[in-house]
């Protein structure tokens, strides 16, 4: 839990410790019905600083076929890569892509409340970035 006089490391590590926990239960859901090791579907992520002093928002999802459940993370940053904040949830869609959809709309929400208008969205699921371009 959050608490208002942690440290700006502290609230990230709380952050990342709760959206850890919610990709934790869908992914050991997906791995027991595709049969794949959680090594096989590790991968490295790499933040990369956004160009000209822009916020950037970071969106993925995971995905379960057989209960239509999906956990989706936002995490924004500022240009430098200081943590802004991060939100994290759990739902019930109808496809990968509706969850990446509905992902990308929280982060939407959560940068027009907090009135961030220079931003780069970033997402993994190259059908859903087309189809908003």
């Amino acid at each position: 839990m959050s608490h208002a006089n942690d440290t700006p490391i502290e609230k990230e590590s709380q952050c990342r410790t709760q959206c850890t926990k919610h990709f934790l239960i869908l992914g050991k859901e997906l791995l027991d019905q595709t049969g794949y090791s959680a090594r096989r579907l590790q991968r490295r992520a790499t933040w990369h600083p956004s160009p000209n002093g822009r916020t950037k928002l970071n969106v993925d999802v995971v995905f379960s076929y057989s209960s239509c459940k999906s956990a989706s993370a936002v995490i924004i940053r500022e240009s430098e890569g200081s943590l802004l904040t991060t939100s994290c949830s759990l739902g019930v869609c109808s496809s990968p892509l509706a969850a990446e959809a509905l992902a990308m709309r929280e982060a939407l929400i959560i940068a027009k409340i907090l009135q961030i208008d220079n931003a780069i969205f970033e997402s993994d699921c190259a059908n859903l970035i087309q189809a908003i371009k």
